[in-house]
């Protein structure tokens, strides 16, 4: 049946689709609201909207990936749609990939410069700067173990040098100039 539609037909049902969903949507009830915008997308896969309000119940539902994607293809179809991006952007954050973040709402930005995305921005640098400071501290952060060890581990721990030295003589200089100081 859905061959039989010309352009115009398709358009206005995935419109009214659309529509739907936002009434589903506005009423918490996601299962429908993503069924009325899959329908939609079926209908007019150039529908930019229906890929947008798609992604945001699939983010309700916590299926980030697929709303990732569907703000992906609502900016494709509609590359001046801030609020497309706005919101991978708002996704990306929510997963902790803020340098996705930031580049979404930096475009975000380019494209609105009124200022309202400035604010995603400088919490998605700011996170993303803590995000390294962290990694750099992790990886220049040294443990120091201090264990005792008997003297058969000592035989593992010494050099051969160390091993060949006569240990009890060692430890008598060791004690004599301890006990003279």
């Amino acid at each position: 049946r859905l061959n039989e539609l010309n352009d115009t037909e398709r358009q206005f049902m995935s419109e009214r689709e659309r529509e739907k969903g936002n009434e589903y949507f506005k009423s918490a009830d996601n299962d429908k609201a993503l069924h009325c915008y899959s329908k939609s997308v079926l209908l007019d896969p150039s529908n930019a909207k229906s890929f947008a309000n798609r992604a945001s119940v699939l983010i309700r539902l916590n299926r980030h990936e697929e709303a990732i994607k569907d703000c992906t293809k609502a900016f494709e179809l509609e590359p001046t749609y801030t609020k497309a991006i706005a919101r991978r952007g708002m996704i990306f954050h929510h997963l902790g990939r803020y340098e996705e973040a930031a580049a979404d709402f930096e475009v975000c930005h380019k494209l609105d410069d009124s200022g309202g995305y400035d604010r995603l921005h400088t919490k998605s640098i700011g996170k993303l700067r803590e995000e390294l400071d962290k990694n750099i501290h992790e990886k220049t952060m040294t443990r120091l173990t201090i264990e005792e060890i008997d003297d058969d581990d000592m035989e593992e721990v010494y050099t051969p040098e160390i091993r060949d030295m006569d240990r009890t003589s060692s430890f008598q200089t060791l004690n004599s100039s301890t006990a003279s100081n």
